[in-house]
């Protein structure tokens, strides 16, 4: 895929929304609060969700502030590739996302790829479940439950390409593979990710 231009990080614990990255301000390097962000940040609502429900109503027993990334299927192309992960933990923050139901083998691949990410939360999470990732978040301690739905290594690539507008014979050439293998892979894509209709509909979204 071209090189991806990626929005500024910008923290919402107070209204002064200071960039933390690519350039953070002198405020920012002497703020003595908390820095909390939602990336990308689009979704007035699920920002509101955030500081409401998570941020206002738990003690950060760590002191350190979090990155809330926005995983959703409309940002996937944010994602098929770890650059995303190398531009956010420049700020020094910690990665938390909040990933739609589509979008959970994706976020779980990386969870498991990256030290960084310490915990998903799924839309299809209970408010319990919620609540008990949150406070574990904010007690410094990090999610290690491995889960068997998460994506590989070769269908988050296949899944890179398919979103480059690669044919099934194309991504077969450049992977030195067979059409049949790509088909088996794209096949297991659509069994993780909601089915063949659901995951067009990602892919040409």
């Amino acid at each position: 895929m071209p090189s991806q231009k990626y929005e500024k990080v910008c923290c919402m614990s107070c209204h002064y929304r200071c960039e933390l990255n690519p350039q953070p301000t002198i405020k920012v390097m002497n703020c003595i609060e908390n820095q909390y962000c939602l990336w990308p940040d689009k979704n007035t609502y699920l920002r509101t969700g955030i500081q409401l429900s998570l941020i206002n109503t738990h003690y950060n027993f760590v002191h350190a502030g979090f990155i809330f990334v926005d995983f959703s299927r409309y940002n996937i192309r944010l994602f098929t590739d770890s650059k995303w992960i190398e531009y956010l933990t420049k700020t020094g923050l910690r990665l938390i996302l909040i990933s739609d139901r589509l979008m959970q083998p994706l976020a779980l691949y990386w969870k498991e790829k990256s030290q960084y990410i310490i915990s998903v939360i799924s839309t299809g999470d209970t408010q319990a479940e919620i609540e008990k990732k949150i406070n574990f978040t904010f007690l410094g301690k990090r999610d290690a439950r491995s889960h068997r739905n998460k994506l590989s290594d070769k269908e988050v690539t296949v899944l890179n390409l398919m979103l480059s507008e690669k044919s099934v014979k194309e991504i077969a050439n450049l992977l030195l593979v067979t059409d049949k293998k790509i088909y088996a892979i794209r096949l297991s894509l659509q069994n993780k990710m909601g089915g063949r209709g659901r995951l067009n509909t990602i892919i040409s979204g």
